[in-house]
């Protein structure tokens, strides 16, 4: 098992992919089209309670762990870990089995940490 580095500075572009990764789905999902910006507490929760939180050390400065959230997404992407056809189809499988929007982005993050004894947040 190894270290997965990431720098927070990439929570920016992780906060534009997940918002449009969500709307997406929802849109998919209620058959309405959305336009969502996805809440810090829905992502503080997603951290919480996935894999993230369990393996993720100490953050720079005060870093939010929504931040952290975002920052993983950002680093998936642009490595081509995922692909935003891919995390669409991954949410809207979760929320048509009845999950909740934050169980469904649990489900997605765990899938890309789960290979890594742990995470560390740069600046």
């Amino acid at each position: 098992m190894s270290t997965l580095v990431v720098s927070i500075k990439l929570a920016k572009l992780g906060d534009a992919f997940l918002n449009f990764v969500v709307s997406a789905a929802l849109t998919l999902h209620t058959e309405k089209v959305y336009g969502v910006k996805v809440p810090g507490r829905v992502l503080s929760s997603v951290f919480a309670s996935s894999l993230l939180a369990h393996k993720c050390g100490r953050t720079p400065r005060e870093v939010e762990r929504s931040e952290v959230v975002e920052a993983l997404f950002g680093y998936a992407w642009l490595n081509k870990w995922i692909t935003a056809e891919e995390s669409v189809q991954q949410l809207l499988r979760e929320l048509r089995s009845g999950a909740s929007l934050e169980k469904a982005l649990g489900s997605l993050v765990d899938s890309l940490v789960k290979g890594f004894e742990k995470v560390e947040i740069v600046d």
